[in-house]
């Protein structure tokens, strides 16, 4: 409501000054110079004629009421238009104030701005994540998402928000390209990242979230979670949030003891190769090999690699007893082979075992030890 004719009344040229094509100043008493440098289209001009009117006063219609747009809408929008919703002007007074109808609320009519558009715009975003099931807490975790525009048209404004549900040492993103991301924001029990790029169009993107975790989240889940917004209108928004969960489990090692020569028969001087390995997803600490004579006659004496002190040797309940202690950790993945050396000074039925142990959690004991019974025969002598 300007409160002004569309044209100028010689008194003041209101719409003129606004749309930035005033009357010249020896056409009006009130002579204004607009600070509009690129004029504007007041729409009530482009109106039929009949219709231009807001407001009718002592039976004369008139048009106080308007709407201006730059010539760049109307280039935009091929069939720009406007016109007045009779709702008022029309009716008379009796009508106003009468709650019981929906007429002559006001005195003037308002101004509708009709922009057409070919069709509404719509994209499917939809979210796909990927991780590991299960690390060691106190590893890096990486994880992965996949968003999809699947169309059929553009997503405007999109924002991608990756969630994780600890507060961790570092987390970082690597996006694709178009998207900026933000610093991540860790707080609250949580580590956020927004990402956002004006325009998606249909296709893939893939994000990239490296994670530092901490020994102190052991035995817990930790959550990635991804969820894709846009302001353009989704026709299916269940599929726009994934995630995935990936559990912080202690250290977990292997151990695999296994014998490479064995034989049912063996002389009293003979030697048995073993390979130790680590077969685990980490390094196991605190490994000891134990060795076992069943007989105290057959004495053992291992040729351990580099790093390996043994000690203790006894006598246990008639048997030969020794270990070897390894210092530092074991590798995961990690193999070594060792030579057992026998002097046995007479023939007998002897059961030989070789086990190894570790302060780290193992996954499973039953391969940690060869145990088996041998023949040993030696050469008689006068």
């Amino acid at each position: 409501d300007f409160n002004a004719f569309e044209f100028s009344d010689g008194y003041a040229d209101v719409m003129g000054v606004v749309t930035g094509q005033e009357a010249p100043a020896d056409q009006v008493l009130n002579y204004v110079d607009s600070p509009i440098t690129t004029p504007l289209v007041n729409m009530t001009t482009t109106d039929d004629v009949e219709d231009r009117y807001s407001f009718v006063f002592e039976g004369s219609a008139q048009t106080l009421d308007h709407m201006v747009v730059n010539q760049a809408l109307r280039t935009a929008v091929p069939g720009l238009r406007s016109e007045h919703a009779r709702i008022n002007a029309d009716f008379g007074n009796d009508n106003f104030g009468d709650d019981s109808v929906v007429l002559r609320v006001s005195d003037h009519d308002p101004v509708v701005l009709y922009l057409p558009v070919a069709e509404f715009g719509s994209a499917d975003l939809d979210v796909l994540v990927g991780g590991t099931s299960e690390i060691t807490a106190g590893k890096p975790l990486q994880f992965t998402s996949f968003v999809q525009n699947l169309g059929p048209g553009t997503a405007r404004d999109v924002l991608v928000r990756l969630l994780i549900n600890f507060e961790l040492p570092t987390v970082s993103v690597q996006a694709p390209a178009g998207f900026t991301c933000a610093a991540p924001v860790v707080s609250g029990g949580q580590s956020a990242i927004d990402c956002s790029a004006s325009t998606l169009a249909r296709g893939g993107y893939a994000f990239t979230v490296d994670a530092q975790t901490t020994a102190a989240m052991v035995d817990n889940t930790l959550t990635f979670q991804v969820n894709a917004q846009s302001a353009t209108d989704d026709p299916r928004s269940t599929n726009n949030l994934g995630f995935i969960g990936t559990f912080l489990s202690p250290p977990v090692s292997d151990l695999v003891m296994e014998v490479l020569n064995a034989r049912l028969v063996l002389n009293g001087k003979d030697v048995l190769r073993y390979r130790l390995s680590n077969l685990g997803r980490d390094p196991a600490q605190g490994v000891r090999v134990i060795f076992q004579s069943s007989s105290a006659d057959t004495k053992l004496a291992p040729d351990m690699p580099a790093g390996w002190t043994c000690s203790g040797i006894a006598l246990l309940a008639g048997s030969y007893h020794l270990e070897c202690e390894l210092a530092g950790d074991f590798a995961n993945g990690r193999q070594e082979e060792f030579d057992l050396r026998l002097n046995s000074p007479r023939s007998n039925l002897v059961v030989i075992t070789a086990a190894a142990t570790t302060t780290t959690f193992d996954r499973y004991i039953y391969n940690n030890s060869d145990s088996r019974m041998y023949m040993i025969l030696t050469r008689s002598t006068k």
